[in-house]
């Protein structure tokens, strides 16, 4: 194909072809939906999974033609990933950055960042022999490593010039003591900022007004009750989109909320919120109801994705009427657990709701299991009760895949997402089964799936029932849940 050629082909075509490459979860999206929203957070062997089909796709688009190849280099989405530990220097990989600066200097590599990746050890668990992956003895070796680490000669944390192609920083950690205010002041266009677990505790009321939030479309951060009562005002996100919220309580006994303190429904203001992460840790859930309802009274008219993921039995706050606070919802979900018994179902005048799960997600029975009443029967009932049209997985199917090759659990029959029945029978109620970026179970990728699929769970079965054995010879037992 000549350059002529690639000037006179309609946009739209163009659009289709390379959405394929544009749309990655690696960096923001406009109109996605709550599992797209939440890859954007990935880290590890799933971040390295999505860097790698990246990759794959990038090679494919660039082996078209010489136009293409051209083409495809210049718009590939730059992932930066890089090292901020100054003990883990010697261990990185080759392909991360060793330090952000280099002899005192920037890193040039950073100049061209859409999306920074801060890089910690980590073993790969997913059987893909994963690049930013170490081995399990050098992790286990760094992870023993005296926390928090010296500080180096110059502030990692401080670039010489604005970072303006950077869109998206991702912190899980970063072990080190320097705040990275110095690095949020140069990066002009950020939308997407996962805050570091270290951030909270050591720089909580500055970094929280630090204006790079006024533009955040997405943003993770995990919170204490201490943190939301001591802001004196009212935290403005204007642009934000997606909220991955956590909030922990600090000890065994809830904080108490004085009467001249913000609470959880106006410690900010988040005007264009649509998909919201809920996950909190509670010790008194009790003492907590009304602030979860106030909160969700606030937010909830635009919310039209809501996961949510409450310690504690949810039918002690998610009461009927809740749903009333959730007129745009859409899409629903309950982390790490597929929907049984909780929360009720909504009211018929809502329009069904998509429901989201993970591939990997467990399903607790919500009465007795047996050979008439299986725990694939109990979901089915629970998809009549809710009128279930549609169900998205977080994971895209190729995803799904690679985590057919992890060790199998030894509590792996509550994970019902693993049997082809869940799929069949779903399919025969009418439901639709899309992966995380849209492709239905009855595209080709999803069939390859289901094909995989067919393969795996004989095996998984048979590893079940080897360790059962194996338990009824060593005299020893089948450990199950309520046990």
């Amino acid at each position: 194909m000549s350059v002529s050629a690639v000037g006179k082909t309609p946009t739209e075509i163009w659009a289709s072809i390379l959405s394929m490459l544009l749309r990655t979860p690696l960096l923001p999206q406009d109109d996605v939906t709550i599992a797209e929203s939440l890859a954007a957070f990935s880290y590890d062997c799933d971040f390295d999974n999505l860097q790698r089909e990246l990759c794959r796709v990038s090679t494919v688009l660039r082996l078209v033609c010489r136009s293409w190849d051209r083409l495809v280099q210049r718009i590939h989405p730059t992932v930066v990933i890089a090292n901020l530990n100054t003990q883990y220097v010697k261990s990185v990989p080759i392909h991360v950055l060793p330090a952000l600066l280099i002899k005192g200097k920037p890193n040039p590599k950073l100049q061209n960042a859409q999306r920074l990746e801060i890089w910690t050890p980590f073993e790969c668990n997913c059987g893909q022999e994963c690049r930013s992956a170490l081995p399990s003895r050098t992790v286990e070796r760094l992870q023993k490593k005296d926390i928090p680490i010296g500080r180096s000669s110059s502030n990692p944390f401080n670039p010489a010039q604005d970072l303006i192609r950077l869109e998206v920083i991702n912190a899980k950690h970063y072990m080190g003591i320097e705040s990275p205010i110095s690095l949020l002041d140069r990066t002009p266009n950020l939308k997407v900022l996962s805050w570091a677990g270290e951030w909270t505790d050591a720089f909580f009321k500055t970094l929280i007004r630090h204006r790079i939030h006024q533009n955040l479309t997405h943003l993770k951060i995990s919170l204490l009750w201490d943190h939301i009562h001591s802001l004196g005002s009212i935290v403005p996100f204007p642009n934000l989109r997606f909220l991955h919220f956590s909030i922990l309580d600090r000890g065994f006994d809830a904080t108490a909320r004085k009467s001249n303190e913000l609470g959880l429904e106006n410690w900010a203001a988040f005007p264009r919120l649509q998909r919201l992460h809920l996950r909190l840790y509670i010790n008194q859930l009790q003492s907590r109801k009304d602030d979860l309802v106030a909160f969700l009274k606030a937010i909830g008219t635009n919310l039209s994705g809501l996961i949510y993921d409450v310690y504690g039995n949810a039918s002690i706050w998610f009461e009927p009427d809740l749903w009333d606070l959730l007129p745009s919802l859409t899409e629903f979900g309950v982390a790490d657990n597929l929907i049984t018994s909780e929360p009720p179902p909504p009211p018929s005048t809502m329009k069904p709701l998509n429901l989201i799960y993970r591939f990997s997600d467990r399903a607790d029975e919500i009465t007795d299991i047996s050979p008439e009443n299986t725990m694939v029967d109990q979901f089915i009932d629970v998809c009549k009760q809710w009128r279930t049209e549609k169900m998205t997985m977080l994971q895209s199917w190729r995803e799904a895949e690679i985590m057919m090759a992890e060790p199998i659990d030894e509590h792996s029959e509550y994970v019902i997402g693993t049997h082809v029945e869940f799929y069949e029978r779903l399919a025969a109620l009418g439901v639709v089964i899309s992966d995380r970026d849209g492709v239905s179970i009855g595209e080709p990728e999803g069939q390859r799936f289901l094909e995989a699929l067919k393969e795996y769970e004989p095996r998984r079965l048979a590893e079940e029932q080897r360790r059962r054995d194996s338990e009824s010879e060593s005299g020893g037992y089948w450990e199950t849940e309520d046990e």
